[in-house]
């Protein structure tokens, strides 16, 4: 049986705000099992909740 992933390799995302630029994600490189459950967490503003949306992404383009 093969083992299913989703890997992501190297995601930054970067905000413009007004007068600089906020960094959420900085060359994030993990490998998610399928069936499996990995906690999210971190500080307020550490780009949890960006993580969560790239992934989002990522699962619509592939299904």
């Amino acid at each position: 049986m093969e083992n299913k992933y989703l890997r992501l390799e190297n995601i930054s995302k970067v905000f413009n705000l007004k007068t600089t630029k906020g960094t959420a994600l900085n060359q994030i490189s993990y490998q998610f099992e399928a069936g499996k459950f990995y906690p999210i967490i971190g500080q307020s503003g550490s780009g949890k909740s960006t993580l969560i949306s790239i992934l989002g992404l990522y699962l619509v383009n592939i299904i």
